[in-house]
């Protein structure tokens, strides 16, 4: 919580179910499958565009440094 509140950021609540419908979704949308803390940085990034926290013209990268076949 202290680097949350030192970088002026935010936590962002997600469910097992939400990483798990997103990981799939995203695998074939856009054809790769991405690692559980990846595919928690972008359900986070799209939570945060959906209440207006994030404007949709913003620019953001979301790094996703690992393969979901760890996952399994």
């Amino acid at each position: 919580l202290k680097i949350i509140k030192e970088s002026n950021g935010l936590p962002v609540s997600l469910q097992e179910t939400e990483l798990d419908e997103a990981q799939l979704s995203l695998s074939q949308e856009e054809g790769i499958l991405f690692s559980l803390p990846g595919t928690a940085a972008t359900v986070g990034l799209q939570k945060l565009v959906s209440d207006g926290t994030i404007k949709p013209d913003q620019r953001i990268v979301v790094i996703n440094t690992a393969s979901g076949l760890k996952s399994f």
